[in-house]
């Protein structure tokens, strides 16, 4: 079995974007000034994660799949300015023998009507006759809309010199999670194509998007309601299921709670209701703490924690194969490498926390083996991402055309001159490193000024 990792989004035209990339590390830390375009960055994400899926454009963006509700801003609020459609795509690395490394993007038309006019893969595929691995493009799809058409225009790869031959496809979803049902896998080609597909859609349907709302983490969860929902509101299942089938992680997130806790939490105990529900608890000496007493920055960082002890078995994703069930034994199942998304991930917590959040985080991404892509304005936690960890850090900024930017915080013009003057939150407190430094005044008779020789 292989697992896929999405290493780079690609914001090509979306919403404030334009022609830019997120590169996806183990852990990516997105910071900026507000409206800089952080969030859209990860809306980014969460469509293309949507739309793995398979479902209709109109329910994934707009409608209320899984009881997520849509896509911040709708299907319309994905275009840009003045534009009719948005381009997304992203880059995904196989931990296979060869590394193998497939791109995928998409372009989407958001109106007058919601539907797919141009999609591409590629990456490695097989040549029919010598069976050997060469980059092609495995699925080219486009429509212009305007020759009557009845759906997308699609060429699979099969492997074969010239233009493959074009079937057409609903273009109200993907064709990325329609190809499956065309390919049976029964020779080298269609495994390389169906490999690719699984390869790009297994890490999108596995993004997690964790946004924990303390108002709904207070009532009692059932007990069998045990995958860790995005909103936290079976966090108390969650956690006790965690305890039940690996005691350790269970004990880490228990001890992480602790740690946050202003008392002094002595145990930990489940509350039970008439209807076998449960409800988590903190004691602290006589006193019992439920979760509906606790604090919302403490129930927000106990959902945190569960979810960055939790495997893809333990979290609201999709992992089902459904729809890249092939018919051939020999296809080999790809899975996809969770990647957790987190905004503000300082919410509710006082800056003295920030180490036992990074470490807490670090350990997830070793041990767990978790992606992790969160926001954050606190300069205390920008801090604490020292040596290595700076390129983790990506800046989100506006250029001068009002287009947002990204930049690796080390890329960025002034870094080095500004790290010797200074810590990361620092610095961006004073307004530094929140953008490329302005060009250097280099007249030599500047300088005569600042030492009054002029």
């Amino acid at each position: 079995m292989s697992v896929a990792r999405i290493t780079k989004l690609f914001l090509t035209e979306f919403k404030s974007f334009q022609d830019e990339i997120l590169p996806l590390d183990d852990l990516t830390v997105l910071t900026g000034l507000n409206s800089s375009g952080k969030s859209n960055a990860l809306d980014g994400l969460d469509v293309l994660a949507r739309l793995a899926t398979g479902d209709e454009l109109g329910e994934a963006l707009d409608g209320r799949r899984r009881g997520i509700g849509p896509v911040r801003g709708g299907s319309a609020g994905c275009a840009p300015h003045g534009s009719d459609r948005f381009t997304l795509g992203c880059e995904v690395e196989l931990d296979d023998a060869a590394s193998s490394r497939y791109r995928y993007e998409v372009t989407i038309l958001a109106r007058p009507e919601l539907r797919v006019i141009q999609e591409r893969l590629h990456g490695p595929g097989r040549n029919a006759k010598s069976g050997t691995t060469t980059d092609r493009d495995l699925v080219w799809a486009a429509n212009d809309g305007e020759d009557g058409s009845p759906g997308i225009a699609a060429r699979i790869d099969n492997g074969k010199r010239g233009q493959n031959p074009a079937e057409f496809f609903r273009d109200s979803r993907l064709v990325l999670t329609q190809v499956a049902v065309r390919l049976p896998g029964k020779n080298l080609v269609e495994r390389a194509v169906l490999r690719a597909v699984d390869a790009v859609v297994s890490p999108l349907r596995t993004v997690f998007e964790l946004d924990p709302v303390p108002s709904v983490m207070r009532g009692y969860s059932s007990r069998k309601d045990v995958a860790l929902k995005r909103d936290g509101s079976n966090f108390s299942a969650a956690i006790g299921h965690l305890q039940q089938t690996d005691p350790q992680r269970a004990q880490n997130v228990i001890d992480s709670i602790k740690k946050i806790a202003a008392n002094a939490v002595t145990d930990t105990r489940m509350e039970t209701s008439t209807l076998d529900d449960v409800m988590f608890s903190l004691v602290e000496g006589d006193e019992v703490t439920p979760a509906r007493e606790m604090s919302d920055g403490l129930l927000r960082f106990a959902a945190v924690a569960t979810a960055l002890q939790s495997g893809a078995q333990d979290l609201d994703v999709d992992t089902e194969d459904d729809i890249l069930a092939v018919a051939s034994p020999q296809q080999e199942q790809v899975d996809g490498r969770i990647l957790m998304v987190i905004e503000e991930i300082e919410n509710g917590l006082h800056p003295s926390q920030a180490r036992l959040v990074l470490d807490m985080l670090r350990r997830s991404t070793e041990e767990s083996g978790l992606q992790i892509a969160l926001t954050t304005h606190s300069p205390a936690i920008l801090d604490v991402l020292t040596g290595v960890l700076n390129s983790s850090i990506i800046v989100c900024y506006r250029g001068d055309d009002g287009h947002s930017c990204l930049s690796r915080l080390t890329d960025l013009e002034g870094y080095a001159a500004a790290m010797a003057h200074g810590q990361i939150g620092e610095l961006v407190t004073r307004s530094e490193l929140i953008r490329p430094a302005e060009p250097r005044n280099t007249d030599p008779l500047d300088f005569l000024d600042r030492i009054g020789a002029r």
